[in-house]
C-alpha cells in the first residue's frame, strides 16, 4: 500500500507501531513511502488501516474502497481542506461530533476527499461542522 507521507525512519516507526496494535498483522516490509502487511481477515485489514490512518499516515486509495466495504455508513466530500494546518483546524470539529466513528482528508487527492465513517451523523451535519471549522464541504453521491 502507498503511504506517501511516511519518508523519514521516524515516520516508519509510527505505522510500524500503530501495525503491532493490531493482533494478527504481519509487517512483511516498510521503506519510505509504502509498506506491506499480511492480514489473516478482512476486520485485521480494516484494524491496521484504521490504525496508521490515525496514526498520521493516510493511505492512498486502498482506505476509502476497505472503509465503504466495511461500513455502509460511509460519506465522502469534495473539500478545500488542502495541508496539515487545515486539517488541524478541523480536528477539533470533528473529533468532538458526535455520530462521527472516524475520518480522514486524502490530501493527495484533487477533490481533498473528506471520507467520514458515521454512527448517526448526517451529511448536513458534517458539511455544517467542516464550515464551522472555516471550509467547505460537498458530498459525492456514488
Amino acid at each position: 500500500m502507498e503511504l506517501p507521507t511516511m519518508q523519514s525512519n521516524h515516520c516508519q516507526m509510527r505505522v510500524q507501531s500503530a501495525v503491532n496494535s493490531v493482533e494478527g498483522v504481519k509487517v512483511i516490509d516498510i521503506q519510505p513511502g509504502k509498506a506491506e502487511l499480511q492480514f489473516e481477515t478482512d476486520e485485521q485489514k480494516i484494524a491496521a488501516l484504521s490504525a496508521i490512518d490515525k496514526s498520521g499516515y493516510p493511505i492512498r486509495s486502498i482506505v476509502t474502497e476497505t472503509l465503504d466495504a466495511a461500513n455502509g455508513n460511509t460519506m465522502q466530500f469534495k473539500t478545500n481542506i488542502n495541508c496539515n494546518g487545515c486539517l488541524t483546524k478541523v480536528t477539533p470539529f470533528m473529533e468532538g461530533a458526535n455520530g462521527i466513528d472516524d475520518w480522514n482528508v486524502d490530501l493527495l487527492s484533487t477533490d481533498r476527499l473528506l471520507t467520514v465513517q458515521t454512527n448517526g451523523a448526517t451529511e448536513k451535519e458534517i458539511e455544517q461542522l467542516v464550515q464551522q471549522a472555516g471550509f467547505n464541504a460537498e458530498r459525492i453521491h456514488a
